[in-house]
């Protein structure tokens, strides 16, 4: 290989810029979002649901591009079906030593975007309230306790981690990137509630 990018004949090809290769693709603001709760009540137990959800909008996977930048470093499987030889067909390129720009991870490639639509198990508590005659007899008003999940499940198509969580938060300019962000912590909680 005589250039950094060259066609397949062996001749240059210009480099990739996002002045000249940039275009806009899909919205990265959800169209819709929003959430279900209810509760439930039975002889002093409660149980309380949220559900979230979000439709109509795409995040990049920019994970998925830096594991496959060709750049050596904790790269993904997928490399292994990268292109080797004339004829070969796959959606891996061939490697080239500090190439971050092949597979998506400088510039946003439509093959790194996924749907961020998703439903959510955001929230359950479960909890008891103890009888107003048992706890009179400890000179207490109310006696609760509860146990609570946040985030337990998550149905989705995206690519990602978690379709929720992007690097630049929800600066509506540089919103819907995915790059190396950690997802929307799994948390239990167990409580007490002691009135006097």
């Amino acid at each position: 290989m005589k250039y950094q990018w060259e066609y397949e004949d062996g001749t240059r090809a210009r480099a990739i810029t996002p002045a000249d290769d940039a275009k806009p693709y899909k919205p990265t603001a959800a169209k819709l979002f929003g959430g279900w709760s209810n509760t439930f009540n039975y002889k002093g137990v409660d149980l309380t649901v949220l559900l979230t959800y979000q439709l109509g909008g795409y995040m990049m996977n920019g994970n998925r591009g830096t594991m496959r930048d060709l750049r050596f470093w904790n790269n993904s499987v997928d490399l292994m079906r990268r292109w080797q030889n004339p004829g070969d067909q796959t959606d891996i390129p061939r490697v080239v030593n500090n190439d971050n720009v092949s597979n998506g991870n400088t510039l946003p490639l439509t093959h790194n975007i996924s749907s961020t639509d998703y439903l959510r198990l955001k929230n359950v508590m479960l909890s008891y309230t103890l009888p107003s005659t048992v706890v009179s007899k400890m000179k207490l008003s109310n006696i609760r306790v509860y146990v609570s999940g946040q985030n337990l499940a998550l149905w989705t198509k995206y690519t990602g981690y978690d379709p929720d969580v992007t690097t630049n938060g929800n600066n509506a300019i540089r919103q819907g990137v995915d790059k190396n962000q950690a997802p929307n912590a799994r948390t239990f909680t167990f409580g007490l509630n002691v009135g006097f």
